[in-house]
């Protein structure tokens, strides 16, 4: 997919096209929030955030992720805290999907366990590869899983169980006994 057909997706980007550049302008409430100019080099892209002054190469098939992430910054979820501190919990196990981050993402289907949801609703992770970085709700693609069996769970009935062993959330072990888990350490 060329890149006039991801920003023709969105009514709140523009392209402008200059001589060896493009510019692409995210816009929230009409007003200017991001800036993504964007150079052809062989085949791969060579592409600068601004305010962020953020630089670096990715390949052609990067650019979409990169354009959806820098869009889903300013997504105002519609979940608000108290729903959020009702279905996730610390000490959770997630499986994630995609992460929408285009600094230093977390590679998909690495797993780690919610140390903390903070007063905006993010959810601190403490992932497998010892790295802790926050997902976001309605923005990064995460599920739940049991941390037993690592099959996906349900919400059901204000707790989550597991499809595979029907275990629920509260039957778990503590907090600390997982994150030791996740880390390897006995």
């Amino acid at each position: 997919m060329n890149i006039l057909e991801i920003i023709n997706k969105y009514e709140d980007i523009k392209l402008k096209t200059l001589k060896s550049k493009m510019i692409v302008t995210f816009y929230s409430e009409d007003k200017i929030y991001k800036i993504l100019e964007i150079q052809k080099q062989k085949d791969n892209f060579k592409v600068a955030i601004f305010p962020n002054k953020i630089k670096k190469i990715i390949k052609s098939e990067e650019l979409e992720d990169l354009i959806l992430s820098i869009k889903n910054q300013k997504i105002q979820t519609n979940i608000n805290l108290e729903n959020i501190k009702k279905y996730y919990k610390t000490g959770q196990k997630v499986r994630l999907i995609k992460m929408y981050d285009y600094i230093a993402p977390i590679q998909p289907l690495t797993t780690g366990i919610i140390e903390y949801i903070d007063d905006v609703g993010t959810l601190h992770i403490l992932w497998k590869d010892g790295r802790r970085l926050g997902i976001i709700v309605g923005v990064d693609e995460f599920e739940i899983i049991c941390p037993i069996c690592n099959s996906k769970m349900l919400f059901k009935e204000y707790d989550y169980f597991c499809t595979k062993c029907s275990k629920k959330y509260l039957e778990f072990l503590d907090y600390e006994e997982q994150q030791k888990d996740i880390l390897n350490k006995t």
